[in-house]
């Protein structure tokens, strides 16, 4: 399951209890809604997207990113998440949260084959395969660390957004 980057704003009640805040001003609920949906729609959601976009620029496989705003009630929420249906999606979730260390087992009996030297193309270079040809049952397949890009784009924006909209609910009440 990938890592979803969330932020949600929950406000204090002022003075006189909840019966009072919430038994005079509807219109004032649906303002302040209002205000929180137009802010996530073109302000928050597209700065978050540019902000994703931005880790993937130089992949060479491309990752789609849904964003989902939940608004009701006094709670706003807006949570970014790559397309896992997709080739990228699934490339983004294990560079993002990092895999572990288990095998890889051949699913014929020949088993696996490869060349026993190898060396991986690099920028600016080129990669190469030589020396004799071998067969395993079983390879092992080396760890991704985690790259946390999710937590870092939630780090750099979350406050930011997080004051917005309080600005928005102190503008309204």
């Amino acid at each position: 399951m990938p890592q979803e980057f969330r932020v949600e704003f929950i406000p204090i009640f002022p003075k006189g209890g909840l019966s009072r805040f919430i038994g005079g001003p509807q219109r004032k609920q649906k303002a302040f809604l209002l205000a929180a949906k137009t802010y996530l729609n073109s302000v928050a959601g597209p700065q978050l997207k540019r902000d994703y976009k931005a880790t993937v620029r130089g992949w060479n496989t491309t990752v789609r990113f849904s964003i989902t705003k939940a608004i009701g009630g006094f709670e706003v929420g807006i949570v970014v998440a790559p397309n896992i249906g997709t080739l990228g999606g699934r490339i983004w979730s294990a560079i993002d949260e990092g895999t572990d260390d288990r095998p890889i087992q051949a699913s014929t009996p020949a088993g696996l084959r490869y060349q026993r030297n190898y060396s991986a193309k690099t920028f600016g270079g080129s990669g190469s395969k030589s020396g004799a040809w071998v067969r395993r049952r079983i390879v092992p397949r080396w760890s991704i660390r985690p790259r946390n890009f999710t937590q870092r784009i939630a780090a750099d924006n979350e406050d930011d957004i997080f004051f917005a909209i309080q600005r928005i609910f102190d503008s309204i009440y």
